[in-house]
């Protein structure tokens, strides 16, 4: 199979022309035992193709410092390139690398262990390592149930083996593996194991440096793991605070149907909702199917449909520009791409300042892209329009989120030192490290950048994957966004499981969602008392303490959102039909305000949201937007 899959990733070789001679092929990588003997390969007798470098000298084997500094893993990578471009086709550089694969030795049972695998490669890979404190050295073995996988891992060890840990952390992966990228030419998921190996040698590159220099790599963020069953394990006391509420009250639940269920009542809950609530109401939704959970966008189309299929009410759970949305979508319903429509256009993005710098420093990036890669984002651009662009993209500096302005420089710095093997996901409005750490990882398949939808999909798609193999895995998540999403995610997870329960012998998988909470995010109190007196206590942010946030300024869950309580929900609830006029002192009385132009003011908050779903439907501005940026709000387009 895996010799098909070779065929098919490079081109079949040319026939022979005449004047061509037998030559020996490219000596073998020096890590792989191997008999000496030549293989033999075609080579034009007449060509100008230089031969093969010499096998690459171990950097364990060198005489002098001199010959060590020849030998760094940067040196070995760039003549391992050097040899495969010597290779006179693609089929023999297929071949090359097979051969490759078959010299590698096989790990032992032992090491073939879950807490080996390196995560992102479409094989299974493996790798196992340790630090030689006599020599100063990592050692490296990999293995992979793939061939070609396999022949990756053989390159990557034969580079890394015997290196020093420094000289393994100075590898960059960008310029590096850059001129290794032809050998997975066309699928770009197995180019991806490439990074994914180098990305978990790293890790343990720079756990050995934290060793020998007697530095504790400090505690784990809190994490949840789901496992089969809908079994949630929580490490941490952060986690546990989240897991409190994922079986929640039977009788809380029956009241709040009940109550839905008389007064024909629609409920919409943004992901970050209070966790205790968010358990109720994914548990509710099991009786009374008009109950919504998502991101903002989505929240006034579930309101539409739940009024469409005879709700009276809709409950809106989230801040204030979510309950606006709502209701101005609804009575509208009765109950970035403009530079290429208009070329000279300046763009003000608002209201998040780190999401307009991240949008930014994704232009940024496409202007560096060739113009068949930036046709495929958006067939009306390429490099000189997208350069065009970049100084006619403006944000406003001053507006961020509370809860993503958390992850900053102390977060990712630990995300880099032990979870840059992991999965890892980031919403938009995250601060540019965390945004950038993500885009990396998103280029060999390890991370996604977006709302809170796309991460939730980017975690049931990996999961997907993993059952479909049916093989055991340990699927490790960094949410990069507020905790709230725990709730949906577990649902989604357990969902899963479930409908991929059958007769066949079902594998161990398990998905461990990370927390990053910053440390800004616990308070340290000192314990008063005679024993006790200048202790620490951590005092833990979540559902029981702080609303999620210390007095540093860290949150790890949004206050605001945590402000829609079980006990205000059902008050609501129980409150409707509204008789006695007690909820009008809380009606919106502005939507009814009329702008200078006479339109209310529910009308024109509705217009940029139509806008984005014309947008989203059509890929294109509408006619009235265009006409309105040309023209201004005058009249409407004829």
């Amino acid at each position: 199979m895996d010799a098909t899959a070779a065929r098919a990733l490079f081109a079949p070789a040319k026939p022979r022309p005449a004047g061509c001679a037998v030559a020996p092929s490219p000596p073998p990588l020096p890590h792989a035992p191997r008999a000496r003997g030549s293989r033999l390969a075609v080579r034009c007798a007449h060509s100008r193709v230089p031969p093969p470098p010499p096998p690459l000298p171990r950097a364990d084997d060198a005489s002098s410092s001199a010959a060590v500094a020849a030998t760094t893993p940067r040196l070995r990578l760039q003549r391992l390139a050097e040899e495969f471009r010597a290779l006179p086709s693609d089929a023999d550089r297929a071949r090359r690398l097979l051969s490759l694969a078959a010299s590698l030795p096989r790990l032992p049972e032992r090491d073939r262990a879950p807490g080996n695998r390196v995560m992102g490669c479409v094989a299974r890979v493996w790798l196992a390592s340790r630090y030689d404190d006599a020599a100063g050295r990592m050692r490296f073995a990999a293995d992979s149930d793939a061939d070609l996988s396999r022949g990756y891992c053989a390159c990557l060890v034969a580079a890394m083996d015997g290196a020093r840990p420094e000289d393994v952390l100075d590898v960059d992966p960008a310029v590096d593996l850059a001129p290794l990228g032809g050998l997975a030419a066309g699928t770009r998921s197995r180019a991806s194991t490439w990074h994914n190996v180098l990305v978990a040698m790293q890790k343990r590159a720079r756990a050995a440096v934290a060793a020998r220099e007697g530095r504790h790599p400090g505690d784990p963020f809190p994490s949840l793991v789901i496992g089969r069953g809908g079994a949630v394990r929580a490490q941490g006391s952060y986690a546990e605070a989240q897991a409190m509420f994922l079986s929640p009250d039977e009788s809380k639940i029956s009241e709040l149907v009940s109550a839905l269920k008389e007064k024909k009542i629609g409920v919409v809950a943004h992901f970050y909702m209070d966790p205790e609530v968010q358990g109720i109401l994914t548990a509710a939704k099991k009786q009374w199917p008009h109950i919504h959970i998502s991101d903002s966008l989505v929240m006034a189309d579930s309101a539409v449909k739940m009024a469409e299929a005879g709700c009276q009410y809709i409950t809106v759970l989230g801040v204030d520009f979510m309950s606006e949305n709502v209701r101005a979508i609804l009575d509208q319903a009765g109950f970035n791409k403009a530079f290429a429509q208009i070329p000279d256009i300046n763009v003000w993005y608002g209201p998040d300042s780190y999401m307009g710098a991240n949008i930014a420093d994704l232009f940024q990036r496409m202007a560096t892209m060739s113009d068949e890669e930036i046709a495929v984002i958006h067939p009306d651009h390429n490099r000189k329009s997208i350069s065009s662009l970049l100084p006619r993209l403006h944000y406003y500096q001053d507006g961020n989120c509370v809860v993503h302005d958390m992850f900053g420089h102390e977060v990712v710095e630990k995300i880099k030192e032990q979870y840059c093997d992991a999965f890892l996901t980031a919403h938009f409005e995250v601060p540019g490290e965390m945004f950038s750490l993500a885009i990396e990882a998103k280029k060999r398949g390890m991370g996604v950048v977006g709302s809170t939808q796309n991460i939730l999909d980017f975690i049931k798609n990996h999961l997907k994957v993993a059952l479909d193999r049916n093989v055991d895995e340990h699927l490790q998540f960094v949410l990069g966004t507020e905790s709230g999403m725990i709730t949906s995610i577990v649902a989604a997870v357990r969902e899963l499981f479930d409908s991929y329960n059958s007769s066949q012998e079902r594998a161990n998988i398990e998905v461990e969602i990370v927390f990053p909470v910053s440390s800004d995010a616990v308070s340290k109190t000192s314990i008063k008392g005679s024993d006790h007196l200048g202790s620490n206590l951590t005092v833990v942010p979540g559902v029981t303490s702080a609303e999620g946030c210390s007095i540093h300024g860290g949150c790890a869950s949004c206050p605001y959102m945590k402000m829609n309580s079980l006990a205000s929900l059902l008050k609501v609830c129980h409150q409707l039909p509204d008789k006695d006029n007690k909820l009008s002192l809380y009606e919106a009385s502005r939507f009814n305000v009329k702008t200078p132009l006479g339109k209310s003011v529910a009308d024109v908050g509705c217009e940029p949201i139509l806008h984005m779903r014309h947008f989203q439907a059509t890929k294109r501005l509408s006619e009235k937007l265009v006409h309105q940026v040309i023209n201004g709000n005058g009249e409407e387009p004829s």
